[in-house]
Formats: structure tokens, sequence, C-alpha cells
């Protein structure tokens, strides 16, 4: 936390590679967020940085994780949809209500490779992190969260709208 420079508060951008949390010398839990060209702490935890930046579009972290779990049948670790504008889609390392999760940004990862029972991501701007995930399950987060984004982004582009007409009765089976 020494030689980087501090913020109040922070809304996701899309140049964001990933972020996790990290206590502060007075045991505060704060947000370190890594972004393409610079990297800074925020002065609020992981879970605040995401809900104020979902409740930023009119949205929250709730309905979003519900909504992904839906979309994704995951019922743990899913991605969350930080800004479907912008098309910034989030996904934890771990639980998300862990203090040391890692969100990460799937747009820019470049390439995983094994090492042990970890995976390294290479970015797109050149820099590495090491997660704590064996290479399959990394992936299988990197394909989920790839889903959920593009499904987010297509149901944007193509809304579905419908009229519920009171005077009909709803369909009955047959016997």
């Amino acid at each position: 936390l020494t030689n980087l420079f501090i913020v109040n508060f922070y809304i996701i951008q899309a140049q964001i590679l990933y972020m996790f949390g990290e206590f502060d010398r007075n045991g505060k839990l704060c947000t370190i967020v890594i972004e393409e060209t610079q990297s800074f702490v925020v002065v609020q935890p992981p879970l605040k940085v995401l809900e104020d930046s979902i409740e930023y579009i009119g949205s929250d972290f709730k309905g979003s994780l519900a909504g992904a779990r839906k979309n994704t049948g995951k019922s743990r670790m899913c991605p969350v949809m930080v800004n479907y504008i912008l098309n910034i889609c989030l996904f934890p390392d771990r639980g998300y209500k862990s203090n040391h999760c890692i969100w990460i940004n799937s747009n820019y990862i470049r390439n995983t490779k094994p090492l042990d029972r970890r995976t390294i991501i290479e970015f797109s701007n050149g820099s590495s992190l090491i997660v704590n995930s064996r290479l399959s399950a990394f992936r299988e987060k990197i394909h989920t969260a790839a889903q959920h984004r593009k499904m987010n982004y297509e149901r944007g582009k193509n809304p579905i709208s419908f009229v519920l007409d009171s005077k009909k009765r709803p369909l009955r089976k047959r016997e």
C-alpha cells in the first residue's frame, strides 16, 4: 500500500484488469485496483466498490448476482455484470465474501498457464498474476464469465417486450 496513490471513491472502469482486498496498517480493508496503465488504493472494501459501481448504472449487487446465478446455473463464484453498458463483467477467484477475493476482468486475459496447483494469468498489458486455482477450474470461470457477459450484451441489444392480457385465462395442461 505504500507506493500507490489513494482515492476515497472509485467506480469500476472498462480498463480494470483486477482488484482485491488488502488491509492497511490500521487494519482497515481497502481495495487495490489494477488497471491497464495504473494501480491505486481505494479506501473502501472490494464489495463496497462493486456495489457502488453497479448502483451507479441503476442496478444493485444482489440483483446482478441473482441474475448471474440464473443465467449461468452456478450457485457459487458467479461472475457479476458490473456495467452492462460498458460490457464490464468481473468474476471472483474464490467466494466473494472472502477478504482475499480477487475480482478479475476476463476481457484482458491473454493467456493462462498452470503452475503446480495454481494458475498464472497473463494480461494483455504484459502484466501477470498468480491465483490459487487449478488451471481447468480457472478456465471454466473465464468461460462462464464470457458467456454471462455475451448473454447480457445480446439481451441489451435485442430486448424482449411482451404484453399480458388479463382477459385471457392461462393455458391448462390437457389430461
